[in-house]
């Protein structure tokens, strides 16, 4: 039977480097998918054998100009607008899988959101999250409304709706993990995730993968062993590897982001300007 969601595979042209070897690891250890991946792209078109993919190139859909950088908040809203499932499973390129998927999980999980309307998004991979209570249901813990990153760009079960709604155009992924989560938290809807102690990383995982495998347009260097594991042929050298070096840059980075934040949330409380979702 014909799976009950889809995955929402978020990436880009920039990035289509990543695209044979993630496929070819899906491919590899979860064969027993049979939903389609929307993959969204920009302009790009994509195929793989054995895997049905539709590939939502956001600026010919559009007719947008293919030089034209959209931000990442709109494609993501505008390539949601064209699935046609209510729950999909939120991943991203360079997510490369290193092992087999529990599929019967993720499937017990989807039919439980089915059963439960209530339940607006299911974090499938061991949390970061301290704060949480136990559900009514096996394996599963209730988050906290109040809590940092319920929402976050690792694998998730979401409802598309859900996810749409937390959105804003102007949002990159990381302003979707902070400012989509206090969004998140103002809606006070049901999420849950995976007991930490039953997900075992490395022994027990429902979705076994790298969890970063580019950072600043670099190759980490997690991808090495997998890919030389599964006779992946990479060249390295074309996109180069994130070294510690990079770290005062990122730090750099992390803080002019911080001040934007904080700059924006004023004049959202002083109501002068943007959005207060």
């Amino acid at each position: 039977m014909k799976a009950k969601y889809s995955v929402f595979l978020s990436t880009c042209d920039a990035y289509q480097d990543c695209w044979d070897p993630f496929f070819f690891l899906l491919r590899k250890y979860w064969p027993d998918y049979d939903g389609t991946v929307y993959m969204v792209t920009d302009n790009l078109t994509y195929h793989y054998d054995g895997v049905d993919i539709k590939c939502l190139n956001i600026n010919q859909i559009k007719g947008i100009s293919p030089d034209v950088n959209i931000s990442w908040g709109k494609r993501m809203k505008w390539a949601m607008e064209m699935v046609t499932d209510d729950i999909v499973l939120f991943l991203q390129e360079d997510f490369f899988i290193k092992g087999n998927v529990r599929n019967q999980i993720i499937n017990e999980f989807v039919q439980l959101m089915n059963n439960h309307e209530e339940i607006k998004c299911l974090h499938i991979t061991r949390p970061k999250i301290k704060d949480s209570t136990k559900s009514e249901f096996e394996h599963l813990y209730n988050m906290k409304v109040k809590q940092r990153y319920r929402a976050d760009c690792q694998p998730a079960l979401w409802r598309k709706d859900e996810l749409y709604a937390i959105l804003e155009d102007d949002y990159s992924p990381w302003q979707m993990e902070v400012l989509g989560s206090r969004k998140s938290s103002r809606m006070k809807h049901r999420y849950l995730i995976v007991d930490k102690e039953w997900i075992r990383p490395g022994e027990f995982e429902i979705f076994p993968y790298v969890k970063t495998g580019i950072s600043k347009a670099k190759w980490l260097k997690d991808v090495v062993p997998v890919f030389a594991d599964n006779g992946i042929e990479i060249d390295y050298s074309v996109r180069g590897f994130f070294e510690n070096g990079n770290m005062m840059a990122k730090a750099v980075n992390a803080l002019n982001w911080r001040f934007k934040l904080l700059k924006r949330t004023f004049l959202q409380m002083t109501g002068k300007g943007g959005s207060s979702f």
